[in-house]
């Protein structure tokens, strides 16, 4: 496995500092929009302006603000993804990154040094399963020994 390249994903490193600031931002941003969409809404439907009527509908509706910020928040990505090639181009690097980083980790001694005992089993586990084994742990006790079982499979 090699080390994603930004030029592979067509972006560069302002593209992907863009795409985390924008997503830093973005629950903000929503909760601004909700916050003052439910503030005209509370205004438009008083009698006669009252700002404190105005002020406890905005108070009492904080949960239904942040409710909203929540719900905005898939569409607006799916959004940013499908009308900003940049915003999907960096998030498909950065999730290339991450998968790399977290292999590049496992090729360490002093990771496997760092597990414990069950810990290192399970990652062993892993490495049969991915080399196309099925491999099973064993219970912690009455195992007489056996760690890991590999089920024989005739061709």
């Amino acid at each position: 496995m090699h080390r994603p390249d930004l030029s592979e994903f067509g972006v560069n490193q302002q593209d992907v500092e863009w795409t985390e600031k924008t997503e830093g931002q973005l629950p903000l941003v929503l909760f601004v929009i909700s916050a003052l969409a439910w503030g005209v809404y509370a205004l438009s439907n008083t009698e006669s302006f009252h700002l404190g009527l105005a002020l406890l509908f905005l108070f009492l509706g904080f949960a239904v603000i942040f409710l909203t910020t929540m719900v905005l928040m898939f569409p607006a990505e799916l959004l940013l993804r499908f009308l900003v090639p940049r915003y999907r181009r960096a998030q498909r690097y950065r999730k290339a990154l991450e998968k790399f980083r977290a292999w590049w980790v496992r090729t360490q001694k002093e990771f496997w040094s760092s597990l414990s005992g069950k810990q290192f089993e399970a990652e062993l586990a892993t490495v049969f399963r991915r080399a196309g084994f099925r491999a099973e742990l064993t219970s912690a006790t009455g195992d007489q020994g056996v760690d890991i079982w590999l089920p024989y499979r005739a061709r």
